[in-house]
């Protein structure tokens, strides 16, 4: 299942790379390492890796609280891993035929993927807010 969500996925950060490897290579410190006459893979090791590795750290962390969510969903309605694994959808619906009775089931796996999808945004978060501030090459 975390194949299958990978294979999804991977289009969103393939396309946002793109976008900002075509934004870098319009600035002029891209050109001036053309002009010096730069290898090819210099300019990539010391221009763009650089400027393109904080912004896709930020999308790698939304990416993540997004497949914890699918994994948990999929496994709450019954098509994520089958119950001697343990999983936190699994574990919600198992929980669910003891809501009233015994709901502490339900409300630690539901505030584990709470928790768990939080933290990572804020993470990414965080860390836009800390690429906002410096300066960029």
């Amino acid at each position: 299942m975390v194949f299958a969500l990978v294979l999804v996925s991977w289009m969103r950060f393939a396309r946002i790379t793109r976008s900002l490897t075509i934004e870098l290579y319009k600035k002029d410190f891209i050109t001036q390492a053309k002009l010096f006459r730069l290898p090819f893979l210099l300019i990539i090791w010391r221009h763009y890796l650089p400027n393109l590795g904080p912004d896709l750290l930020v999308v790698w962390t939304s990416i993540w609280s997004r497949t914890i969510l699918s994994i948990s969903g999929l496994s709450f309605l019954g098509f994520g891993v089958q119950p001697p694994l343990a999983e936190w959808g699994a574990m919600l619906m198992d929980g669910k035929p003891y809501m009233e009775t015994a709901p502490h089931t339900m409300i630690f796996p539901g505030m584990a993927v709470l928790f768990s999808v939080l933290l990572l945004n804020l993470l990414g978060d965080h860390l836009r807010n800390g690429i906002s501030a410096h300066e960029k090459f």
